[in-house]
């Protein structure tokens, strides 16, 4: 009978002593865990920022359109009458 006593405290002994163990473990694990998914979630946002990045590009390329501003049609008018102006004072300057 006391053997028996004797040994299952033995063995609740064990298992207190394993405890911290054990919670030490399992906190470390947690730990890794959060990190992991800290870390994905930071990866997750920055392809989500590249994502935007070339979204924002596409559009600038496809629609060039809506970056040209009255100013720059003005100045391309100039150029072209300029231009034109230019080739006429050459003609004249033939005859």
């Amino acid at each position: 009978m006391k053997r028996q006593k004797l040994e299952q405290l033995t063995l609740e002994l064990e298992k207190e002593l394993k405890e911290p163990k054990l919670k030490k473990q399992k906190l470390d694990q947690q730990q890794k865990l959060d990190q992991q998914q800290k870390l994905e979630q930071q990866q997750k946002l920055e392809q989500q920022q590249k994502l935007d990045q070339q979204q924002k590009l596409k559009q600038q390329i496809l629609k060039p359109e809506e970056q040209i501003t009255d100013k720059d049609v003005l100045c391309v008018k100039i150029a072209g009458l300029c231009h034109d102006l230019g080739n006429y004072k050459c003609m004249c300057a033939c005859i």
